[in-house]
């Protein structure tokens, strides 16, 4: 990415730019992303049917789990501290 891209929310300001620029393999084609600001976590939905945590201050990839095909788009909720992937299936 050329261009550093911030996220602003609540007077905290994330570059997004180093952990969009990383390598989130496993994960391949991401569609969906969402952000768990208090604690810097991005969740990147994937076409390849995995969902993949990554530290946002690093790019660092921390977990993947299993989702369905056609995931579409991804959400967090920070009452419940769930991440969410809508899916075809």
């Amino acid at each position: 990415m050329g261009n550093t891209r911030l996220l602003k929310s609540y007077g905290h300001a994330l570059s997004l730019s180093a952990a969009l620029a990383s390598s989130i393999e496993p994960g391949q084609n991401q569609s969906g992303l969402a952000i768990d600001l208090e604690h810097q976590r991005l969740f990147i939905g994937c076409r390849n049917e995995l969902m993949v945590m990554v530290d946002a201050t690093n790019g660092k990839v921390l977990a993947q789990v299993p989702i369905g095909a056609g995931t579409d788009s991804s959400w967090y909720d920070p009452g419940s501290k769930l991440a969410f992937s809508s899916t075809g299936q």
